[in-house]
């Protein structure tokens, strides 16, 4: 689309459609940001994301001021899972002795979501 500055200075609330753990930072330090600001002159402004539930599903959504003409615009995020925090343990709760038997071990983060990494340096892991 056109590019265009603003005239003055516009402030935009940020959602996401995330059921869990989402927050917004200017800078990627302080965070527990609800809105960022297009200053005067400008036409964008940066801002980082960050969601506890790993998917592709996650969508943010900037709320811009329509009495001012903007509309809402979305733009799809792909969180990745961190490395392994946790591990799982399952088992169909049915054992016998002297039966094998199978369990199943699934790597988590700490957020919970099925880790894609390998596990941190820094063991003891949580059970």
């Amino acid at each position: 689309g056109n590019v265009a500055p603003v005239e003055e200075l516009v402030e935009i609330s940020l959602l996401s459609s995330s059921p869990r753990g989402v927050d917004f930072s200017w800078d990627g330090n302080t965070w527990g940001r609800g809105t960022v600001t297009i200053d005067a002159g400008k036409s964008s402004v940066d801002f980082f994301y960050t969601d506890e539930t790993a998917g592709d599903t996650n969508i943010v959504t900037a709320m811009a001021p329509p009495e001012k003409g903007w509309i809402a615009g979305t733009s799809p995020v792909t969180v990745t899972p961190s490395q392994a925090r946790a591990f799982r343990v399952f088992h169909d709760g049915v054992a016998s002795v002297n039966v094998q038997e199978t369990i199943n071990v699934q790597a988590i983060d700490e957020f919970g979501n099925d880790a894609t990494g390998p596990p941190n340096d820094n063991p003891p892991y949580d059970a």
